[in-house]
């Protein structure tokens, strides 16, 4: 059997096909890990960032790009563009929240607008992960100039519309938002047009709350403002860089994962009752549907997303790729020279944010909801302070004493194989036994579930490709 090697990509078709499956279960159960108390927002993604980047280099880390000083930048790359999306999901169901003041109040929206704002959302979700992701396949090299030139390029678009661009384009796509924002501004006292208050409380959390459909004019501004800065960035990389090979790869896992965003909402809009949440007897759904509520949902856009961006990369032309495996980054000048800032280098960037950030804070937050600690910040101190020590040592003894250059003495490709299935099985059991106690809540059975099945089925694909491996 041909598996993975430093000579390139050497699997074949039903390999390609199970680790596209073990993809998808493994996104499958990191989103819905992500959206669990103690998760969520920037927190969530970078645990998700963390978990499904090991699992793709396990992969593709024998490409010489991925280094082990890239390595903590691409693991961390997710959650840098996240935006708040359960407001706009609602519009792709031809639903739009008109909610105010605590009473929850819906009404009919323009579901092809919908659809189209809920792509915006996912095309603009993982801007820089799809971008280092086509950067990584390139024959071209990135130094750390282009990194920043890519970082303005996207700051300038995003705010370009978020501030002005994306208020305009509303009154087009999206009218029934900007109206229904604009009375319930007016009902609520408030003599200022919905762009002036989106600019003014840019900065204030949660100001528009309290006025009907003020969250879903925030969310979906965004929506439309982090798109446009995504393909600005992928069209830096194809005409600035002339890199055709970085800004397909970018259009293309962007595309894929708007696609996911609301192909994987599908649950959710069966179990409200169809479109316009009528037309569909929710009674004739299987129980486990209906009862697993929001979490199924997350599950599935996870699922979806996983599905897609994991079958691209596998199936891409590794034959033509694979001709530029041997080009060395040129992101970060070399720190094997100098051994202690590249020890202070990992012990920041590998150990104490990749590594350490994305388990302490999440444990530490269940931990408080579980009633365990006072407080997210006892918990983190408790934690970290430990974790900073053992890190420390440990990349101190392979990078100072060994002389390896490297925090962890084996290569990028080897370290992924072992800590991505490790991570899932450490983030499964932070779901499963801190903080809420889900086994005693029914309506969480089919997620739990699908999280167990999940794991089982990542754990044995990676079992038979590692015996596949030494059968060769």
């Amino acid at each position: 059997m041909n598996m993975e090697t430093s000579t390139g990509f050497r699997y074949n078709l039903p390999q390609k096909i199970l680790i596209t499956i073990m993809g998808a279960f493994f996104m499958g159960a990191m989103w819905r890990i992500r959206g669990d108390w103690g998760f969520g927002s920037f927190w969530g993604m970078l645990a998700v960032s963390l978990a499904y980047g090991l699992f793709l280099m396990s992969f593709f880390g024998y490409r010489k790009k991925m280094t082990w000083t890239v390595l903590p930048l691409f693991l961390v790359s997710m959650p840098l563009t996240i935006q708040g999306w359960m407001a706009v999901m609602n519009l792709g169901a031809g639903i739009i929240n008109t909610s105010a003041n605590g009473e929850i109040t819906y009404a009919d929206y323009n579901i092809v607008s919908g659809i189209f704002i809920v792509f915006c959302l996912g095309f603009g979700w993982f801007t820089f992960f799809s971008f280092l992701t086509g950067a990584f396949f390139s024959e071209k090299q990135y130094r750390a100039r282009d990194f920043m030139f890519a970082a303005t390029v996207y700051l300038v678009v995003r705010y370009a519309f978020v501030f002005f661009f994306s208020h305009l384009l509303m009154r087009l796509i999206s009218p029934q938002v900007v109206e229904i924002y604009r009375e319930g501004l007016v009902r609520g006292g408030v003599e200022m047009s919905p762009m002036a208050t989106y600019v003014r409380y840019y900065l204030v959390n949660n100001w528009q709350y309290p006025y009907a459909g003020g969250r879903t004019y925030f969310n979906t501004a965004e929506a439309i403002g982090y798109a446009a800065a995504t393909l600005g960035v992928a069209l830096f990389a194809r005409f600035y860089k002339k890199d055709k090979t970085a800004g397909r790869i970018m259009l293309i896992i962007s595309t894929l994962s708007g696609l996911a965003f609301w192909v994987g909402y599908l649950p959710s809009i069966l179990t409200s009752g169809g479109f316009h949440m009528r037309g569909i007897d929710t009674a004739k759904l299987p129980a486990w549907l209906v009862n697993g509520g929001w979490g199924v949902t997350e599950y599935s856009v996870g699922f979806v997303l996983g599905l897609f961006v994991t079958a691209y990369l596998v199936f891409m032309n590794h034959k033509k790729l694979d001709q530029s495996k041997d080009v060395t980054e040129g992101f970060w000048p070399s720190l094997e020279k100098k051994p202690w800032l590249n020890w202070g280098y990992h012990l920041l960037t590998t150990g104490c944010f990749a590594l350490g950030a994305s388990m302490i804070r999440p444990i530490a937050a269940l931990l408080r909801d579980g009633g365990h600690t006072s407080s997210i910040t006892t918990g983190i101190i408790c934690m970290a302070i430990p974790a900073f020590i053992f890190f420390g040592i440990f990349f101190y003894r392979s990078i100072i004493k060994k002389k390896t250059g490297r925090p962890f003495d084996m290569s990028v490709q080897k370290f992924a194989m072992i800590g991505s299935p490790l991570v899932l099985v450490l983030y499964c059991a932070m779901y499963f036994f801190l903080g809420r106690g889900y086994w005693e809540i029914p309506n969480t059975y089919p997620t739990i579930s699908a999280t167990i099945i999940s794991l089982w089925v990542v754990l044995l694909g990676y079992i038979l490709l590692n015996n596949l491996r030494r059968e060769k």
